[in-house]
């Protein structure tokens, strides 16, 4: 069952950013976490071995993980070739007639602290996934330091926490790490999900029980999103260390040293093999929606998970009717239910957050507060 996104789809740079913007008005975060970033990564030209991209691409929030060009020794070129249709990936060693991972890159927002701010991510990608069994064009979008690390895999044995979404042919793979802690999740079959096409990939992050959940929209279509598939929520509280953490227990000793917040949460995206991305866009703040059943529509089967679940009290997901994602199911998250029945869930979810006005004394009173954070 396809669930309609309250993120609607970029047909232009504009839109996507004014869209950002609204909602970014309505939601709120820690005065020190993250903020929305829209680009249709479509207004670049050149390579990102040139200095004058590079200066550009950091001014709309972005930077690139290596900016080499052709090795000496002909074994890779990491370049991303930009152009009308977006951030082309391995084409550049494609061209020096090279192959297997030595054109892989990633692209990552200088803004670092997404750990701490619930928030929903999307990007397309046009994409040659191959045939089952025979994967070709290779695709990553995920949270860490986006480093090309081990085989060419973002973050892969670098000790950092990081987390990715991998659409291969039939399936997507999701992952996490974090202190050379490998966890590859292989998960159910995705039907149509081969060969050539346009696809759009979504994150989306509740930043109060540390999950994320990972969703494609098969052949996307320029418009809203439409998930054709939604991962299992991935929990990343193994691979953070959250507020007062530092003792460390006997399953997770790492807690004494490492995890976020004292490593990177940037945003990051690539591949190799010449696959594009194009219309990038985050928001800060998932707007509250009792749609558990993900039908599009809030109504009576929504109660009825909400009923299944009711007195959970952390760590539930919005399946699980956790309506305004703090993690419990209880009297809030019915209440908007209650407001919101017989809505469509995009618009309900719209309609309920709060004016903008009050929205920003909220965040003037949030500034007002200096968030206490570990340093190395």
């Amino acid at each position: 069952m396809k669930i309609r996104s309250w993120l609607e789809g970029p047909c232009a740079s504009a839109r996507l950013w004014v869209q950002a913007l609204a909602i970014a008005c309505v939601c709120t975060a820690p005065a020190d976490a993250a903020t929305s970033l829209s680009d249709s990564l479509t207004g670049f030209s050149g390579d990102t071995t040139e200095f004058s991209l590079q200066q550009s691409l950091a001014s709309a929030g972005f930077d690139v993980f290596s900016v080499d060009g052709l090795a000496e020794d002909f074994t890779s070129n990491p370049a991303v070739v930009f152009d009308g249709a977006g951030a082309h990936f391995g084409l550049a060693y494609e061209l020096d007639g090279g192959g297997g991972d030595g054109g892989r890159n990633y692209i990552r927002t200088i803004e670092s602290d997404y750990a701490f701010s619930s928030f929903r991510a999307e990007v397309t990608i046009d994409v040659d996934l191959g045939l089952a069994g025979s994967a070709f064009q290779q695709v990553f979008f995920g949270m860490g330091t986006g480093e090309t690390a081990l085989f060419g895999v973002p973050d892969w044995s670098t000790q950092n926490s990081s987390t990715f979404m991998a659409p291969e042919p039939g399936f997507i793979k999701t992952w996490s790490s974090s202190n050379d802690v490998n966890a590859w999740n292989d998960n159910d079959a995705v039907a149509g999900l081969e060969g050539n096409g346009v696809h759009r990939l979504q994150m989306t992050y509740n930043a109060d029980s540390r999950t994320i959940v990972y969703s494609i929209d098969i052949n996307y279509d320029g418009s809203v999103f439409v998930s054709d598939y939604a991962a299992p929520p991935l929990d990343l509280n193994s691979v953070s260390c959250p507020d007062g953490c530092g003792g460390g227990t006997e399953a997770n000793l790492f807690d004494e040293f490492d995890g976020w917040p004292l490593e990177a949460s940037s945003i990051y995206f690539g591949g190799d093999d010449g696959v594009i991305f194009r219309d990038f866009a985050v928001v800060i703040g998932v707007p509250a929606s009792p749609d558990f059943d993900g039908s599009g529509r809030v109504d009576g089967e929504d109660f009825l998970a909400w009923q299944q679940f009711a007195g959970v009290a952390s760590g539930a997901t919005t399946s699980q009717g956790d309506a305004n994602g703090d993690g419990a199911v209880g009297a809030a998250d019915l209440q908007l239910w209650q407001a919101q029945f017989g809505q469509a869930a995009q618009v309900a979810a719209l309609r309920a957050a709060p004016e903008p006005a009050s929205s920003l004394l909220g965040l003037a009173g949030i500034v007002a507060l200096a968030r206490r954070r570990r340093v190395r």
